[in-house]
């Protein structure tokens, strides 16, 4: 399943989300996107919100993205949390 991740960026810091959002006047600014191959077994799911989510096996993923590319992580912790139990999947 292929899906778009939008890139977003203040002064200090980037961070990639699943839906494209407004900018405003708060200094966040959409800087593009790109269409990603999710694993298989991974989906995208809303919550009743209906914001959009990364699903696999009753757990919701972050995504972010390092030097060799896109990865997925457990939302449920940080990124350095994935990284010290191995939990990081590169896609």
């Amino acid at each position: 399943m292929k899906i778009k991740v939008y890139e977003r960026m203040d002064s200090l810091r980037t961070w990639y989300v699943l839906e494209e959002l407004k900018e405003d006047n708060t200094g966040i600014y959409n800087v593009g996107n790109e269409e990603v191959e999710l694993p298989d077994g991974y989906e995208l799911s809303r919550n009743n919100d209906g914001i959009p989510y990364i699903y696999h096996n009753g757990y919701a993923f972050n995504i972010t993205k390092g030097k060799t590319g896109y990865m997925l992580y457990p939302a449920v912790g940080t990124l350095q949390d994935a990284f010290d139990n191995n939990r990081v999947v590169y896609i």
